[in-house]
């Protein structure tokens, strides 16, 4: 599954493959990542939440194979 951040607007991220908004909190901006668009988190407090109710992602015990989670994170010196 991909999540593909298009747009953000009042702390919601929409994204291609869900019909939930992803919550932000704590000034969470867009920028240009390595595919498509990309979260930056620069300080204490920000947040990104993903509802995804009774599905693998919402309940880890329909997941009888498991869940691996992929991310590119970039480190910046402030």
């Amino acid at each position: 599954m991909f999540f593909g951040f298009e747009s953000m607007t009042k702390g919601l991220i929409e994204n291609t493959n869900s019909l939930t908004p992803i919550q932000t909190r704590g000034n969470v901006t867009l920028v240009p990542g390595k595919v498509g668009q990309a979260v930056r988190l620069a300080g204490n407090g920000q947040t990104v939440e993903f509802d995804h109710g009774e599905g693998c992602l919402g309940n880890i015990d329909f997941c009888p194979h498991g869940v691996l989670l992929a991310f590119w994170i970039k480190y910046v010196a402030v």
